[in-house]
């Protein structure tokens, strides 16, 4: 349209040139003496070429005109359109300016996520640095604890064996003591303390033991077996021998330098021990009864008489050295037919243990 306009500006400007051209061209110069003639317009048909020129060249602009105003519509509707796409453009440039924007400030906040994200990363990092130097400083400090453990292992090793070699000397040495002292006599224990001998003896209330007892008219061999802590059986086998009225009166006319009973008993009895005193003492009493036999001569010939042994006894025993003991006791002796006689002997006996019995495992 503006080209329009501009084409159509120049042709008008040619044209009024061209007229102003030919009005000059007919004016008198100045000055001239103008003749006074009265010029009439002529009415006849008669056409100027120059005339007709100009009529020519008007017809031209016209129809120049005619097609620069069908141009100047062209370019009108084609402005229309040019302004509706300008408009739906201005518009799509707007909303795209708009997801510009919105995308300008999305990157920007991507941009500060991003950077946020890069901080957290880098403390992460640093945090991670502290960490590895962290557990650098574990990683050596548990070597170095695990160098003092290894270190502290050995002797400790060391030290156990030292004191299982020391446990084992004086464990040696409470042996040696307990087999080289008599009672009575004073050691040191593994604790370093001085005590008696009766202190490691074996406690208990149990009288199994076997022995032997004389006397000025008799020799036994006894032994005997604990029932129950403080109560035992006996046996006696034993060689003892009569007073001479026992002959006399028994064996009339019947003379012998010695006579003897062989005889075997079977008794019980009870006993008490006392384990805290110095070799520990231990008292019983115990009654038994057998079978005696009296062997004589008569005619040449030799014979044998039965009768019945019955003893009582009160005795004690004294522990000599470990399962050693002495023993003595008194008592009666009564003979079937005769009546009764005293009795004493002395011994020594062999404890082969001071707390087992037969209806208990461990007699106290």
């Amino acid at each position: 349209m503006i080209i329009a306009a501009a084409v159509l500006l120049a042709l008008l400007v040619a044209a009024g040139i061209i007229l102003a051209t030919d009005k000059k061209d007919s004016t008198p110069e100045a000055g001239a003496s103008q003749p006074n003639v009265r010029i009439m317009k002529e009415t006849t048909t008669t056409s100027d070429p120059l005339e007709e020129s100009y009529l020519k060249q008007i017809d031209e602009l016209k129809s120049q005109v005619e097609r620069l105003e069908q141009e100047k519509g062209q370019a009108e509707f084609d402005r229309t359109a040019s302004q509706a796409e300008q408009d739906r453009l201005q518009e799509r440039l707007a909303d795209l300016e708009a997801q510009i924007a919105y995308l300008r400030d999305r990157n920007n906040a991507l941009n500060d996520e991003e950077q946020h994200f890069y901080g957290v990363i880098a403390a992460k990092d640093d945090e991670i640095v502290s960490r590895d130097e962290e557990i650098a400083a574990l990683n050596e400090k548990i070597a170095r604890l695990e160098t003092e453990r290894k270190a502290k292992d050995i002797a400790y090793q060391k030290a156990l064996a030292q004191a299982s070699e020391y446990r084992e000397s004086l464990e040696r040495r409470d042996r040696a003591l307990t087999q080289a002292e008599s009672p009575g006599q004073i050691h040191v224990n593994r604790s370093g303390e001085l005590v008696d001998t009766f202190k490691i003896l074996p406690p208990g209330q149990s009288r199994n033991i076997l022995g032997v007892k004389f006397g000025d008219r008799d020799f036994n061999l006894e032994g005997t077996i604990a029932l129950m802590p403080h109560w035992f059986a006996a046996v006696t086998l034993g060689i003892d021998q009569t007073h001479d009225d026992f002959v006399k009166e028994e064996f009339p006319g019947y003379d012998a330098d010695n006579a003897f009973f062989y005889d075997v008993l079977f008794g019980t009895g009870l006993n008490w021990r006392f384990n805290k005193i110095q070799s520990q003492p231990n008292f019983y009493i115990s009654t038994a009864a057998g079978p005696a036999w009296f062997l004589y001569k008569y005619e040449g010939e030799t014979d044998m008489k039965t009768y019945l042994l019955w003893r009582s006894s009160v005795g004690f025993d004294l522990t000599l050295h470990k399962h050693l003991q002495f023993t003595g006791d008194i008592g009666v002796d009564w003979v079937q037919d005769y009546g009764f006689s005293p009795r004493f002997s002395l011994g020594v006996l062999w404890s082969f243990s001071y707390d087992w019995s037969i209806f208990r495992e461990k007699g106290k």
